[in-house]
C-alpha cells in the first residue's frame, strides 16, 4: 500500500532542526575564525560540508523503516536543546574554553546522525556520516593537543634549518626558537611551524578524500600526506627567510614574512592536489559517488511532526537572548572602568618601538603601546601596555606568560619570586608576579601583571582551571575591559633596586579610570 505523500514543508523543517544546532554552534566558533588566523579557513567548512553532503544526497540508499524509535529520537533532541542553554552562558564567559564546543560539537554530530537513522535507517547514517564529520574540522583543537604539537614543530623546524644553514655555508645558531644570524634574528613562531597550514592542509585532505569517495586507506594516506607536505613547505620557507636575512638584513626579511606564508599553504594545496590526481588515476574502485537507484514511489523517509520541532527551535533561538538576560543579570556594577599607562607622565625620555604584527595576531587586543626607557642609574627598561574592550578578544588572546614566551626567545628562567603589590589611588590595586630570566650572562628581571574589572586573581594562577570557568559564568564574569602590563629591566644591581624604581615608576604613571554609570 503507498505511503501518504509527505508536504515538503515537512521535511524542510526536519532538516531545519539540527542544521539549527550546527548553525548555533558556528555562532560560537565564528568569534575564533576571524580573530584567529590560524583557524580562519573555519569559515569556509559550513559551505564546503554542506557541498559535500548535497553530492551524498545524489547516491543516497534506499531508506529503511529499521531507524530508531521515535521517543529516544525525542530524547536526544529535547535534551540537546536543553544543555544549548548552560553551553552557551559557559561559552560567553569562556570562549577560549575549546572543549566545550568540542562536547558541544560531538554532541551535535550524534544528535544528527539519530536524525539520519530515523529518517532512512542505518543506510542513510552510514552514508551522510563521512560528509557530516566534516563540520567538526571547523572546532578549533584543544589546547591540550595544539600546544605540544606547536612546540614541538617550532623547535624541530629551528633546529633543522639551524643545520641546513651552517651546511649552506650561513653561520646560524639557536637559542629556543630564536635563530640567530650575523645580520639579525628569525623568530620560529607559530605561523613558522607549520600549524597554521597543517590544520587547514588537513581539512583540505579530509575534503579531498570524501568529494572523490576515496577508500578510507586513501583517504588516511591524504591526511598523512597533508601533515608531511606543511612541515616540509614551512621549513623552506623558514630556510628561506634565515638566507634572506643574513645576506640583505631583517627589513627585507619582514617584507618575505608574510607572502612566504601565503605560498606555504598554496604550495601545500597543490603538492595535494597533485597526489589526489595520483590517487584518482590509479584507483581500482569506481571512479567518485555513483549514481543511486531510483527510489521508490510509494516509500518516503519517516519524518518527525512539524508544530513540535518548531518548538524545538524556538527554544534552541531563546538561547541567544538568554544569554544576553542572564548577564544582565548576574554582572554587577564596579568602582573602576580600568586604569590607564600615562607614558607622558614618565621622567625620563620614552621611546616608543613598533609593536610586532604577529603579537597582535596572537593576542588579539584593541590597544597596545611597547616603550623603552633610561630608568635610574645603568637601568634599562621597556614595557608592554595592552588593552582589551572585547570580552571575547580578551578570552582568546592575552593567555601567553613570560614562563612560556621567553624562553622561546632564548631567556632561561632562573627563578620566580614573590608577588608585588601595588596600591594606588581610588582603591586600585595591581599584583605583579616577578620573575629573573637569564640569556647568557645577561639578566632580565620581568615584573607581569593581568587585570580585569572583576579583580580575578590571575597572579595566583597559570591558567584557567574548569570552576574558574564554571564559576565566572555564574557571577557573570565575561573579562571585558582586560588590561595587560609587562615590564623588563635590564642591569639592575639586585631585584630589591628593580622593585624599588617600579613602584616609583607605577606611583607617577598609573591612572585610573573610575566608571560612571
Amino acid at each position: 500500500m503507498n505511503a501518504s505523500p509527505r508536504p515538503p514543508l515537512q521535511g524542510w523543517i526536519n532538516l531545519a532542526a539540527p542544521g539549527l544546532m550546527w548553525v548555533l554552534l558556528w555562532s560560537e566558533l565564528s568569534s575564533e575564525w576571524m580573530l584567529n588566523d590560524q583557524y580562519g579557513y573555519g569559515l569556509f567548512v559550513p559551505f564546503l560540508g554542506a557541498y559535500l553532503l548535497f553530492r551524498r544526497w545524489g547516491d543516497r540508499p534506499e531508506p529503511t523503516s529499521q531507524g530508531g524509535g521515535t521517543g529516544i529520537l525525542w530524547a536526544m533532541l529535547l535534551v540537546m536543546t536543553t544543555l544549548l542553554f548552560p553551553f552557551r552562558i559557559i561559552f560567553d564567559a569562556n570562549a577560549d574554553w575549546r572543549f566545550l564546543t568540542w562536547v558541544q560539537g560531538l554532541l551535535t554530530f550524534g544528535v544528527s546522525l539519530a536524525c539520519l537513522n530515523y529518517w532512512g535507517g542505518r543506510p542513510w547514517m552510514k552514508h551522510f556520516a563521512p560528509a557530516m564529520f566534516f563540520w567538526l574540522f571547523a572546532n578549533p583543537w584543544v589546547v591540550s593537543i595544539e600546544k605540544p604539537i606547536v612546540t614541538g614543530l617550532m623547535t624541530m623546524v629551528a633546529s633543522w634549518v639551524v643545520e641546513s644553514a651552517n651546511l649552506l655555508g650561513v653561520y646560524a645558531e639557536r637559542s629556543g626558537n630564536i635563530i640567530k644570524l650575523s645580520r639579525g634574528l628569525v623568530s620560529v613562531e607559530e605561523a613558522c611551524s607549520g600549524v597554521r597550514s597543517l590544520q587547514s592542509t588537513l581539512m583540505a585532505g579530509y575534503f579531498l578524500g570524501e568529494l572523490l569517495r576515496f577508500r578510507w586507506r586513501v583517504r588516511i594516506g591524504l591526511i598523512a600526506s597533508a601533515c608531511l607536505l606543511a612541515v616540509f613547505f614551512n621549513y623552506v620557507r623558514t630556510i628561506t627567510l634565515t638566507i634572506v636575512t643574513a645576506r640583505e638584513g631583517r627589513e627585507v626579511m619582514q617584507e618575505w614574512h608574510d607572502p612566504a606564508g601565503y605560498m606555504v599553504f598554496i604550495m601545500s594545496l597543490f603538492g595535494l592536489l597533485m597526489l589526489t590526481a595520483l590517487a584518482q588515476k590509479f584507483r581500482s574502485d569506481p571512479a567518485g559517488p555513483v549514481d543511486g537507484a531510483p527510489l521508490p514511489d510509494d516509500f518516503t523517509p519517516r519524518l518527525l511532526p512539524i508544530t513540535p520541532l518548531l518548538a524545538l527551535m524556538a527554544a534552541m533561538l531563546a538561547t541567544v537572548p538568554a544569554v544576553w538576560g542572564w548577564y544582565a543579570w548576574r554582572t554587577k556594577p564596579v568602582p573602576l572602568a580600568g586604569w590607564n599607562f600615562n607614558w607622558d607622565a614618565m621622567p625620563s625620555t620614552v621611546e616608543f618601538q613598533t609593536v610586532n604584527p604577529r603579537i597582535k595576531e596572537v593576542l588579539h587586543y584593541n590597544e597596545g603601546a611597547f616603550a623603552k626607557w633610561n630608568g635610574p642609574g645603568k637601568m634599562t627598561w621597556m614595557a608592554y601596555f595592552l588593552r582589551w574592550d572585547s570580552a571575547r578578544a580578551a578570552q582568546l588572546g592575552g593567555i601567553h606568560r613570560p614562563e612560556a614566551c621567553l624562553p622561546a626567545s632564548g631567556f632561561q628562567m632562573v627563578r620566580r619570586d614573590e608577588d608585588i603589590h601595588w596600591q594606588g589611588p581610588d582603591g586600585l590595586q595591581l599584583i605583579f608576579n616577578s620573575y629573573l630570566f637569564k640569556d647568557g650572562e645577561e639578566e632580565m628581571y620581568v615584573f607581569y601583571c593581568q587585570w580585569d574589572k572583576t579583580n580575578f586573581p590571575y597572579h595566583q594562577k597559570t591558567g584557567r582551571f574548569k570552576m574558574d570557568r564554571f564559576q565566572d559564568s555564574w557571577r557573570g564574569e565575561r573579562k571585558d575591559g582586560k588590561i595587560k602590563l609587562e615590564l623588563f629591566v635590564y642591569d639592575a644591581r639586585t631585584r630589591t633596586e628593580a622593585v624599588t624604581a617600579l613602584r616609583e615608576i607605577l606611583d607617577q604613571v598609573i591612572e585610573p579610570e573610575i566608571n560612571q554609570s
